[in-house]
């Protein structure tokens, strides 16, 4: 496709729009004369707010690039194409558009599809553009959710893996000072003390056996002595990491399997408004033929 012609475009747009152009285009052709196209009238945009027109096309745009999954340093750059490409329509009637009025302009239709605001897509006769529109704007809700639910469940992770390495870090702290406060309690009991049997705690023999080592020496048995207490430690706050990972990976089955019973939810009452709209044209229908056969 070519860079220079727009998603959207290719989509068809509504009558009113199209009825629009042409008149333009009439309009400009009568004036102009043998013009060229270089010398062509300009469209004149005199919206200065989004009407049904314009947010049809900028879904249109929205549900194809999803610029919302573009990530943090790529997002903007991807609504300043949306943009870009909106204001080269012939058929966007508006002023000249940015990268965060468009993004704005989303985010508010999809908080009032959200809410289901206009609820008066469940009566028959209603403007096909708008029927396209809401269409459209399912597919982006269910895809948008899906899309947060994941960066949500991404952000629960690191932040619980954090919270059970500091878990361990202090339980690993809380052990290593309460080791040392031991060790210094029988350091200091050391030289009042009598010679004791076998009997005696392994604390209490290592503390005797080691009195006439050097400060170097007795902090290289505290830390020997401390190995396995960290090496268990961190086996614990290792067990701790997987229970959170299985948590998390039930919770993304679980909120997967929740949009997809909403989709599926949102496809039926989108196909029952549509065989009620059919079926109140075909018994309106009937019932003007009815007519003209009395009539007649």
């Amino acid at each position: 496709m070519d860079a220079n012609v727009s998603i959207a475009e290719s989509f068809s747009v509504s009558p009113r729009v199209t009825e629009a152009v042409e008149q333009n285009d009439g309009a400009a052709n009568s004036g102009a004369g043998s013009m060229t196209d270089e010398g062509a009238l300009p469209i004149l945009k005199t919206r200065k707010r989004f009407g049904p027109d314009e947010d049809l096309l900028l879904i249109k745009e929205v549900n194809w690039i999803l610029s919302y999954r573009k990530g943090r340093n790529n997002v903007m750059n991807a609504w300043k194409g949306i943009a870009d490409r909106l204001n080269k329509l012939r058929t966007f009637n508006m002023e000249s558009v940015n990268n965060k009025s468009c993004q704005n302009r989303f985010n508010t239709l999809l908080a009032r599809h959200r809410v289901k605001e206009a609820e008066s897509a469940r009566a028959s006769g209603v403007d096909e553009d708008y029927i396209e529109l809401r269409g459209l704007m399912d597919d982006i809700m269910s895809d948008f959710d899906e899309w947060a639910s994941k960066k949500q469940n991404i952000k629960d992770k690191n932040a619980l893996e954090e919270e059970a390495k500091d878990c361990a870090g202090a339980v690993v702290r809380d052990s290593a000072m309460q080791r040392l406060k031991e060790q210094r309690e029988a350091d200091a009991r050391r030289p009042g003390e009598k010679e004791q049997d076998g009997s005696d705690s392994q604390l209490d023999s290592t503390a005797q056996s080691s009195s006439k080592d050097t400060p170097t020496k007795s902090r290289n048995a505290i830390l020997a002595s401390l190995v396995p207490l960290l090496e268990s430690s961190v086996q614990q706050a290792q067990g701790i990491q997987e229970v959170l990972r299985e948590e998390i990976k039930l919770r993304h089955r679980q909120d997967k399997e929740m949009l997809a019973v909403r989709k599926r939810e949102r496809e039926e009452e989108f196909e029952d408004r549509r065989a009620q709209r059919n079926q109140d044209f075909q018994f309106r229908q009937a019932q003007m033929e009815a007519e003209t056969r009395r009539i007649r």
